[in-house]
């Protein structure tokens, strides 16, 4: 076998080559085609491939400098394609480029040049460098793995990753710099690029994965509407994939999105558990500009599943109420706040389960919890417990509201005990001081109604008096709301 040896003597873009095995020659057809030899590319010289690159079983390259290739990539040498010590650098000068063959290539600095979108149909491994430049990297459900733990060694300068699947730009880390991961997609002729950073906290021996999942969550089997309490919306644009394959410590997350293409989010949230999108929280977020908005997760090491998505979440806002003590018989008046609608739980005892102020009536402490959803689709939940005292009162509870359902929850206006006080009268009148109801002695069988029919629903007020001998020794005076 015979190398091709380009010495130091050989000034840049010159060509020289010596048969090693089978080297198909440029002139012939526009492929560098080698089979069982090797290349040696020395110091200061630059070999230039104006076509595909084909690496036959059982090649390498020994690469000191520069390699500059105009077509595809194509390994099948069984092997890792160069020697893995020397420092050379390859670059794509081609328009679309493919690496491709029956073998993983380890790069040792790998820049993206000239013009079109680079593939690869197989991983691809890199030593030193990884330039994008200008450029689309698209590997389709395979990986970019860069084994240099410096921080600085990815870079680009419109450039981007995509991929499909479990694919994506994998990353060593060993120090608390930041990490790029340059993740993106083009959709109609525009380009998402939605970079995440990862810093670990602490030195150590890390090793991260990130995808930019260019599609709604939904058609992953990973449904917006099944989130926690307090999430409000999730990007239905793309998300974020994170894989830790190994990691000491935990770690700080920077995922940048545009908040005017995007959305207005202010948080992250993490698939997991039941399963269902739960809060992850972010702690910070930051604008940088109109179009660049930046949200901080940290300190974070929780990768039960990979998903992460941006986010609007929100403060709790859900109110129950107090818990309230009430006398056996008496009825208790709910009054939740907080939202739009409200859904309580368990529905038993209560004059609506749909409303923000149903009566209870029962005989025993019970404990509810109310959802509330505000005019934002966020959710939240409360709780509340009304106690039942079964002793004896000496005085009378006098209830302020009635349902005129006639579901048998509060359908009477019972004052408690008033049987104690045989010698007793009530008024009912209306805001106009119109007497709609009135009873000597009153015996705890008001329904709301007069003459028959029930009286509108609203405000009333009732005036009871508690008579001995003749004599009233006792008034009292307030108000009453009939509820339909």
């Amino acid at each position: 076998m015979f190398p091709i040896d380009l010495k130091q003597k050989c000034r840049p873009l010159c060509l020289v080559f010596l048969l090693a095995g089978t080297i198909s020659p440029l002139w012939a057809q526009p492929m560098f085609s080698l089979s069982e030899g090797f290349v040696s590319i020395t110091d200061d010289a630059v070999l230039n491939i104006d076509g595909d690159i084909y690496l036959n079983a059982n090649t390498v390259i020994y690469n000191e400098d520069t390699l500059r290739n105009a077509g595809d990539w194509i390994n099948e040498s069984n092997g890792l394609g160069f020697d893995p010590v020397l420092p050379g650098y390859v670059f794509l000068d081609g328009g679309d480029q493919t690496i491709r063959g029956n073998s993983i290539t380890r790069f040792h600095n790998l820049y993206l040049d000239n013009s079109g979108t680079k593939y690869a149909t197989l991983d691809v491994e890199v030593d030193s460098l990884l330039d994008l430049g200008n450029h689309q990297f698209d590997l389709d459900t395979n990986k970019v793995f860069v084994f240099n733990t410096a921080s600085n060694v990815v870079n680009r300068n419109r450039g981007f990753i995509r991929s499909l699947g479990n694919g994506g730009i994998e990353r060593t880390m060993n120090s608390t710099d930041s990490y790029l991961f340059p993740v993106g997609f083009e959709i109609g002729g525009d380009t998402i690029y939605r970079p995440a950073e990862i810093t670990p906290n602490s030195t150590g021996s890390y090793v991260y994965r990130v995808r930019l999942a260019e599609n709604d969550p939904n058609l992953d089997n990973l449904s917006r509407e099944e989130r926690d309490l307090l999430i409000c919306a999730i990007n239905d644009r793309f998300y974020h994939k994170i894989w830790e394959e190994l990691g000491t410590d935990s770690v700080t997350v920077d995922i940048t999105f545009n908040p005017l293409e995007d959305g207005e989010y202010n948080d992250l949230v993490h698939w997991r558990n039941l399963p269902q999108w739960e809060i992850a929280p972010a702690s910070s977020y930051n604008d940088f500009s109109p179009t660049e908005r930046v949200i901080r997760m940290t300190p974070w090491k929780n990768y039960l599943t990979e998903n992460f998505a941006l986010s609007e979440t929100t403060l709790p806002f859900a109110e129950a109420g107090s818990d309230t003590t009430i006398y056996l018989l008496d009825t208790a008046y709910l009054m939740a706040s907080g939202g739009i609608d409200y859904t309580w739980f368990p529905a038993d005892y209560l004059s609506c389960d749909n409303c923000p102020d149903p009566f209870f009536f029962h005989d025993s402490t019970t404990s509810y919890v109310v959802l509330v959803e505000n005019d934002r689709s966020c959710k939240d939940i409360d709780s509340i417990t009304i106690f039942v005292d079964d002793r004896f009162d000496e005085n009378p509870f006098i209830p302020n509201g009635l349902t005129m359902n006639d579901d048998g929850l509060n359908d009477f206006w019972y004052i408690r005990w008033l049987y104690q006080f045989p010698d007793n009268s009530v008024s009912i009148v209306n805001r106009w001081g119109d007497v709609v109801y009135k009873a000597a002695p009153y015996n705890n069988d008001w329904r709301g109604t007069w003459k028959g029919q029930h009286l509108p629903a609203g405000t009333y007020y009732y005036i009871l008096e508690l008579n001995e001998s003749g004599q009233t020794q006792q008034t009292y005076t307030g108000h009453i709301t009939l509820v339909e």
